[in-house]
């Protein structure tokens, strides 16, 4: 029990730290231009076409292999970074257990800059989209 604790505590910084990756220079979801957070998802829906269908599926109720029923749900988070004509996504399944406990699980923090088309892993610093 200790050690999931201390797993959990290490996690919810890592979302804490991500969190704050976020909002730094950015602006809150009201503020952004919908049109380019419309853009900038289209581009992720190109680096990968799967995430607008898992999107498109809304809360859904799935098995695990040891039975237990969850629900999950994909979001693709994006806040507004003006200095750079960019988007930054955090992209993750929310994934409840019905008594009334749950937790995220991160498929990765992106940033869309816009004016390139290019996609950026912020963890890692590096450019993935489009491949060279």
């Amino acid at each position: 029990m200790f050690v999931q604790k201390v797993i959990c505590r290490i996690l919810m910084g890592i979302l804490l730290v991500g969190s704050m990756m976020l909002a730094e220079g950015s602006v809150s979801a009201a503020e952004m231009p919908q049109d380019k957070l419309q853009e900038a998802r289209e581009v992720l829906f190109e680096f990968e076409p799967s995430w607008r269908e898992r999107e498109a599926q809304g809360k859904h109720s799935v098995r695990l292999k040891s039975g237990k029923e969850v629900l999950v749900t994909f979001i693709i988070a994006g806040k507004w970074v003006e200095e750079g004509n960019a988007v930054d996504f955090h992209v993750y399944d929310m994934i409840e257990y019905g008594d009334g406990s749950g937790h995220s699980a991160t498929v990765g923090w992106y940033r869309v800059c816009l004016d390139s088309g290019e996609i950026y892993d912020t963890i890692f610093m590096k450019k993935i989209y489009p491949k060279e």
